[in-house]
């Protein structure tokens, strides 16, 4: 096996059942990405600091799930519109020789982005195209989204960008 100089996780709590290093470290494989390497890590909100403090110049980025999408925003800068917009962040990428280290030498520049209001448009355009059809733009549609997390946010934004939906239903306790 390769030496690791390019290490990503995922982080959040619950992790165990995220499939994410599975899918990451196949990718790897495949691009012949011998060198990186992907994993997860049990981290909540009150250990997101010490964890990123514990980090080396050989992590590249993290991706983060639930709870910590709003918690990283302290320690990054939004560099996509809707990490900017809904100040919720899934990816952060890692600079080590940025000058944006909010202060705090011991921690890398960390660009923040969004990838979920995108990812959930690109997996409704795949679903049209794999029927065969077109959605409609009228707005006539209605949407239902479960849960009023971080994700659900995003899923809101998504469903507000495209022009089928006329009506969000919010399902939540």
């Amino acid at each position: 096996m390769a030496e690791i100089n390019h290490r990503c996780a995922v982080l959040g709590r619950p992790i165990a059942h995220s499939l994410s290093p599975v899918l990451h470290n196949a990718a790897y494989r495949a691009l012949h990405l011998d060198d990186w390497f992907y994993d997860r890590h049990e981290v909540g909100e009150d250990d997101l600091e010490r964890f990123l403090k514990g980090l080396d110049p050989t992590w590249a980025g993290l991706s983060l799930t639930m709870p910590l999408k709003k918690t990283i925003q302290p320690y990054g800068l939004p560099c996509d519109r809707w990490s900017k917009e809904l100040m919720v962040a899934n990816t952060a990428v890692f600079d080590w020789k940025g000058a944006c280290r909010n202060g705090d030498e011991s921690l890398p520049a960390i660009r923040l982005y969004n990838t979920d209001v995108r990812g959930i448009e690109l997996a409704f355009e795949h679903s049209y195209d794999a029927r065969g059809s077109r959605p409609v733009s009228d707005h006539s549609c209605d949407a239902v989204i479960i849960g009023n997390g971080n994700t659900a946010t995003s899923a809101l934004a998504a469903c507000v960008g495209m022009p089928a939906v006329g009506h969000v239903t919010v399902i939540a306790r």
